[in-house]
This record gives structure tokens, sequence and C-alpha cells, in this order.
């Protein structure tokens, strides 16, 4: 009621053999009904980070190993949203991994048809990998990718941060900087607060903001493009209550 538009990580048990199977359509379906008599949009990211196929330890997820099992248990639930009248109202983000040198991103592609909108996870993780990437180095490859095969979707930092270090506050107005100057597509970003652990032991690493940082995200979200600035694609929201 206040314009604000929800975002909801959809990650189901990781089996998408068993998605596709048709393991958990009962709860798939209970999920879309419960959409439809919200009545308003929301933003939906199943399986976000589809595309990150191992944990800390290097072994894939159970029931995560293959890509063509992911994109037909979308596939399978979309379809199962479309035949609620769910898709009226949900926003279906994307949402992939974007680490250098890590993730791969092909062969994780689903068709136009079938999201709204495509989006990253940007974390710069000091601590844990011993590496301080820009903003740039970790994005352009994920941007240049999403420019040459989705060049029609509004793109998402579903997902963003940098380790709690010194250099936090220079690397988050660079990051918002490049945004405005160098990725146009890119029509939302939010800034997530994380803890990196390694297995059971304690944190190892955080994006949480140190006190600069934090005066420096003030700054940065003072621009009117962040906070002024009516996007054309939430128009676009607005309006699938319309029909």
């Amino acid at each position: 009621n206040k314009g604000i538009i929800p975002l909801i990580s959809y990650d189901s048990i990781p089996d998408w053999s068993g998605v596709v199977r048709g393991n958990y359509d009962s709860a798939i379906e209970e999920f879309a009904s419960g959409a439809v008599k919200f009545g308003k949009p929301f933003f939906l990211t199943p399986w976000p980070e589809c595309n990150r196929e191992a944990h800390a330890n290097g072994m894939p997820p159970p029931g995560r190993e293959k890509s063509t099992d992911f994109i037909i248990a979308w596939i399978h639930m979309h379809d199962i949203f479309r035949r609620a009248g769910a898709n009226k109202y949900a926003i279906w983000g994307f949402h992939l991994a974007a680490y250098v040198d890590q993730i791969k991103i092909f062969g994780w592609d689903l068709a136009d048809d079938f999201f709204d909108w495509v989006g990253f996870s940007i974390y710069n993780r000091v601590r844990s990998t011993g590496k301080n990437y820009s903003f740039k180095k970790l994005f352009d490859h994920s941007y240049e990718w999403t420019e040459k095969y989705h060049p029609t979707k509004p793109v998402a930092l579903f997902g963003m941060g940098t380790s709690k270090i010194a250099s936090q506050a220079n690397w988050i107005k660079n990051a918002y900087n490049s945004i405005v100057k160098r990725y146009p597509a890119v029509k939302l970003v939010v800034y997530s607060i994380e803890e990196w652990r390694k297995g059971d032991e304690s944190e190892i690493d955080s994006s949480d903001l140190n006190p600069e940082a934090k005066r420096a995200m003030q700054e940065v979200m003072s621009d009117p493009y962040f906070i002024g600035h009516k996007s054309a694609y939430f128009n676009q929201i607005f309006q699938k209550l319309q029909g």
C-alpha cells in the first residue's frame, strides 16, 4: 500500500530433478494460489545464484548438479504460476552469481519468455578470498553477457556488497558511481548485509557497513538517480495489475 515492492527469494529444497518430476507441485501450487490472493506485484527470484555449482567444500549440492534440470524446473514452476493466474503479479527475476574466475554463466541461460528481469550477485569478499576486486572487474563480464543475450531485459543487482575493511566506503562510492555512468540497464540495486563462514566456524568475512561506509551509503543514496528517478520498468510493474 506504500508503494514498496517485495522481493522474495524462493529457494526450496535443492532438488531440481524432483521439481521436474512433479514431486513439489502441491507446494508450488499453494504458493501460486497465495500470490493470487495477495493480488499485488512482487519480485520472485527462484533458486538464487542458480549457477553457483559448489559449496565451500567444492562439491555440488545434491540435486543441483545439472543446469538442464534447473532450466526445466524453472519452466515447470513458471507454467504452474501461469495456470494459476499468478504471473499477473509475479515479476520473475533470473538471479545468477557473478564471481570472477569462479562461476560460469553459459549453460544456465533461460529464454526471455520465462523471466522479466535478469540479475546478479556481486560480492567483493576480500577476507575470505584474499582478493580485492573493483566493482567493474566483478561485473563487466556479466553485464556484457546480458547486453548480448538479453538486451531488452532490465538488469538487477539482487545482492551486492564488499568486505568490512578500511577501503569499504571507497568501494561503495565507486560502485554506485559506476552504475550511473557505465551500466544504464541496471534498474535495481540491493546492498546486502552478508556473513561468510567456513563450515561451522565463526564469521570469516562480512559485508556489514563500518561507520565510514554508512556515511558513504547515505551520500550515494541521496543522488536523485536512485531516489527520485521514476523508472519506466517499475511503471510496467504496476501496470501488470491493470492487465
